[in-house]
């Protein structure tokens, strides 16, 4: 009897020295529980305990998977089901587990909420090659723009700092003249803030002068030159063009600017044309290297650059030496005459008045030179007589423009006649046949 009452106390005293764990062990293996729960991202609430299934956890919106580092007690199985990826709001995860050769299941649920972002900004605003005053800042909302007669519509691109938020974009299509107002409106992932981006559009007209002219029916054009200076006759000659309301084309000599700079600037100023006429009058045969060529031309570009701060586009070869097929050297448009009086020559003004009203034509070049007065005052004569028959005048820059308007009207007109006689033909060849 004493030997059973030892042996239960014995047996009593080793239950109090084992926890529970111990008990499942001697009593059946380990119990069917998480021993405990971590989290790469957020806390449990509440706190993990073995008795409880139920979870949350809060992570960030920029958080979209959650590592889950759960231990289970030998022989048990354990099978985790969770999202790849978190969705805003609420993402259920299961852990179950189960023992080998047992139906007994335990699962726990955790509950993780993915907070909504309440991110409304623009990461980036572009539109095209325009350029947006001033320029793009995600706390900045408004901003100003100014495009041209021909753009109807805007290519914007915004892209928002959350890729979930919502753009939407309003008043970019169908600009009108004047003042327009386009909007870039961000709405949060969350769908509970948004944030408002304005640009105030202005749509100016920039038809040129002349092409409204010629759709009013005014199309007889001339552009008038001035060769070889500046000089000590082109201030009056300037009082000349502006008395008459006209603008004409300079083509300067580079190495005259040392002494004419201040001239070079009211010609600039008074919104003539400054074209380039080489550095020394050299004249550039066939023997000449492009590179000395362009060494030449280009040291009288640098020279009106450095006086007006305006490269010019234009060149004419002195004395016209040039290989006449070529239009376009290192971005310069080549450009000659149609109208030579040969004021250099007779330095006359009866002879070159008279010369140039033999010559003169639509759409025609003439050339003068203002190294003479007696150039000066041929201008002076023959500038009101050519309004008079109906004449408006360009600069060099603009007739190039005309005359390629009207190559291209030319071309279409051609174009529609061939269509017009190919459609005539074969409704022809079609009557033909039905007969």
């Amino acid at each position: 009897m004493k030997r059973k009452i030892l042996c239960f106390f014995l047996a009593a005293m080793m239950l109090m020295s084992v926890g529970c764990e111990k008990v499942g062990e001697i009593f059946g293996g380990k119990p069917l529980q998480l021993i405990s729960l971590n989290l790469s991202r957020g806390e449990l609430t509440p706190e993990f305990s073995s008795d409880v299934f139920d979870y949350t956890v809060e992570v960030p919106n920029d958080c979209e998977s959650i590592d889950l580092f759960p231990q289970v007690g030998k022989d048990i199985n354990m099978n985790i089901d969770a999202p790849k990826k978190l969705s805003v709001g609420q993402n259920m995860i299961t852990i179950s587990l189960s023992k080998e050769n047992s139906d007994e299941t335990v699962t726990y649920h955790i509950n993780a909420r993915r907070l909504a972002s309440d991110n409304c900004e623009l990461s980036g605003l572009s539109i095209g090659d325009i350029e947006l005053t001033p320029e793009f800042s995600a706390d900045n909302l408004e901003y100003t723009l100014e495009v041209g007669n021909s753009v109807e519509s805007l290519d914007i691109d915004a892209t928002a700092v959350e890729p979930d938020a919502e753009i939407k974009i309003e008043g970019a299509d169908g600009l009108e003249l004047g003042e327009n107002t386009v909007t870039v409106s961000v709405t949060s992932p969350s769908k509970l803030y948004s944030k408002q981006y304005t640009i105030a559009v202005t749509k100016i007209d920039d038809t040129p002068w002349w092409m409204k002219e010629i759709e009013k029916g005014n199309d007889k054009f001339l552009a008038i030159t001035f060769d070889d200076g500046p000089s000590r006759h082109t201030r009056k000659l300037l009082d000349i063009l502006d008395k008459n309301e006209i603008k004409a084309t300079f083509f300067v000599v580079g190495e005259r600017l040392n002494t004419y700079s201040d001239i070079l600037k009211d010609e600039y100023e008074r919104g003539h044309e400054v074209a380039n006429h080489s550095w020394d009058h050299s004249y550039m045969r066939v023997a000449w290297s492009d590179d000395e060529k362009w060494e030449n031309i280009n040291k009288c570009n640098e020279a009106i650059r450095e006086i007006i701060g305006v490269t010019p586009t234009t060149f004419r070869p002195p004395g016209g030496i040039w290989i006449k097929s070529v239009r376009q050297f290192h971005d310069m448009n080549v450009v000659y005459w149609d109208v030579d009086p040969e004021d250099w020559k007779y330095r006359d003004t009866d002879t070159v008045v008279r010369n140039i009203m033999n010559k003169y034509g639509n759409r025609k070049i003439i050339l003068l030179h203002d190294l003479y007065e007696t150039s000066v005052d041929a201008a002076a004569i023959v500038i009101p007589r050519l309004k008079d028959k109906g004449y408006q005048f360009v600069t060099v820059d603009e007739m190039l423009q005309i005359r390629e308007y009207y190559r291209l009207l030319e071309e279409q007109q051609e174009q529609q006649a061939q269509q017009e006689q190919q459609a005539q033909q074969e409704q022809q060849e079609s009557s033909r046949n039905e007969e």
